[in-house]
């Protein structure tokens, strides 16, 4: 071998490891601008992980507040219910037709002076049917 051809044969060499340099250089700064861009999507995860992690425990607080209301709730009195006496139309207009005051009618039935009052205008005009006459 000649020293032409060791020559051409270190170019070769050196024009190759440049290329091989050169797309490992290239390589490498990819490789860094994709680890940068996942640090930043890392970080805006840590960030939202953080911010479900908060919700999630603010939510739970709030389910033992209401849990804890809900069984003084259940472990308070009950009010006993309120047994409202039934309104009858029926009775309301014997009333009338019977000639009872509005508030004799409004105290029997349960109904107010002015409901009474309607009731006395409705049978005077024919609109109150007492249904034993029907």
């Amino acid at each position: 071998m000649n020293a032409v051809q060791s020559l051409i044969i270190i170019a070769v060499a050196i024009i190759g490891f440049s290329g091989i340099w050169l797309w490992l250089r290239r390589r490498l700064k990819t490789i860094a601008q994709d680890c940068a861009q996942l640090r930043e999507e890392l970080a805006v995860l840590k960030k939202d992980q953080h911010l479900a992690l908060q919700g999630s425990y603010g939510m739970g607080q709030r389910m033992l507040r209401l849990e804890r209301r809900f069984k003084s709730l259940i472990e308070a009195p009950q009010p006993e219910p309120v047994v409202e006496q039934p309104f009858s139309y029926t009775q309301a207009t014997q009333m009338v037709e019977e000639g009872a005051d509005e508030e004799a009618i409004a105290a029997t039935c349960g109904i107010s002076r002015s409901e009474a009052h309607l009731m006395r205008k409705l049978c005077a005009q024919g609109f109150a049917e007492n249904p034993a006459e029907a």
